[in-house]
């Protein structure tokens, strides 16, 4: 109830903001309108991962596998977080290097929360203006999945813990704590494996990989 309490004004502030931006032509009020949109549009994201991640947490039905297609699976998330990351002022790349046809055992919901809690990660711990890259590819019968950011990084002792329920990379920035939790732990329901290299201040590089 209160998710649909706040997604409805945020769908009318995206509407009005899409019928100014057709009336009015002056080009510094078309970009402060667009970038209108795409924190409505993030903030959407947001209340609807969270909304989710509890779902996953609560209801064993979302844990049920079944054969689908990576590759859509994988552009849907990326088309949604290039927009949060847009507006943080993160550059997102992506390398998706995957025949459309690749086919994993999971479930569509439990790899867009895989993919995206690593996204939303990397973006939320990258300094302004710097890249994060997602590159995905086939070797030896897996599908690899990276996500590279240049941000804050971790010690060992940080990336130790990170699997732990509650447990965040950095108390200063807001989250739940869950997100890394919950990656791992469908992951390896997923059959995958998962590895996290970091170094503090240089960045970090998580390896996912999952077999046909």
């Amino acid at each position: 109830m209160v998710a649909h309490e706040v997604r409805n004004p945020l769908t009318v502030i995206k509407s009005f903001a899409a019928i100014l931006k057709s009336e009015l032509s002056d080009p510094d009020i078309q970009a402060k309108l667009s970038l209108i949109e795409d924190y409505s549009v993030a903030i959407d994201h947001e209340i609807h991962h969270i909304i989710q991640t509890e779902q996953m947490l609560t209801t064993d039905t979302l844990w049920k596998t079944k054969l689908i297609k990576a590759l859509p699976t994988i552009q849907e998330v990326v088309e949604v977080m290039s927009i949060k990351a847009r507006t943080q002022n993160i550059e997102l790349h992506s390398s998706l290097e995957i025949p459309p046809n690749t086919i994993i055992n999971g479930n569509i919901m439990g790899v867009k929360l895989i993919i995206s809690n690593l996204l939303s990660n990397a973006i939320k711990y990258s300094h302004e203006g710097d890249p994060v890259t997602i590159e995905s590819f086939i070797k030896d019968k897996c599908l690899h999945i990276h996500i590279i950011d240049k941000g804050v990084g971790m010690t060992p002792e940080n990336i130790d813990r990170l699997y732990q329920k509650y447990q965040k990379i950095n108390q200063e920035v807001a989250g739940q704590g869950i997100g890394l939790f919950m990656v791992y732990q469908i992951v390896k329901h997923f059959k995958g494996n998962i590895d996290i290299e970091s170094e503090l201040g240089k960045g970090t590089e998580v390896k996912l990989s999952f077999p046909f």
